[in-house]
């Protein structure tokens, strides 16, 4: 993992049958805001973190990031792409819905690297998510917050993982 420290991620292999599930039973869906948070170790492209036909964050290169965020009546709004992942190193990313101002943001390393108002919506987020699945690489500390965070916000999680029981 981004540690150092073994069993810290989880590998995938680039197959749709290498992701973990998580049933949605209303405690991932957050409606308005949202914050998805990844220590990343790219091989090859794949779903970093998804919502069944919902909001998808992605490698779609070994270099480069995505998200599209979905409204709950299934309409996409713009992808955000951005080059700027490192292949075969960990990198922390992230993206950010603010549901009060309608920006969304892509983050590698705690800083925003791609900003756009894709407008007020609520998000598609009452399905199951999936970590993985046709992703290629590691995935560690992945994290989920019902709010857009900020910068120094995203900073201050960043090492989360690496140190159980602190917030």
């Amino acid at each position: 993992g981004p540690y150092g420290q073994p069993g810290e991620s989880t590998e995938f292999f680039g197959r749709r049958n290498s992701y973990i599930r998580f049933p949605n039973s209303g405690k991932l869906d957050v409606k308005d805001s949202i914050t998805l948070l990844a220590w990343i170790f790219p091989i090859g492209r794949g779903p970093i973190f998804e919502y069944f036909l919902g909001i998808r964050f992605w490698v779609v290169r070994s270099d480069t990031l995505y998200v599209q965020f979905k409204r709950r009546n299934g309409r996409p709004t713009r992808a955000l792409i951005k080059r700027r992942l490192y292949p075969r190193r960990w990198n922390y990313v992230g993206c950010t819905y603010n549901q009060r101002t309608g920006i969304a943001t892509l983050w590698v390393d705690s800083r925003p690297v791609l900003t756009q108002n894709i407008k007020r919506i609520r998000l598609a987020t009452k399905t199951t998510a999936y970590m993985g699945g046709t992703f290629r690489g590691r995935i560690a500390c992945m994290q989920v917050y019902s709010k857009a965070l900020t910068g120094p916000q995203i900073k201050k999680v960043k090492n989360l993982c690496n140190k159980p029981g602190e917030l």
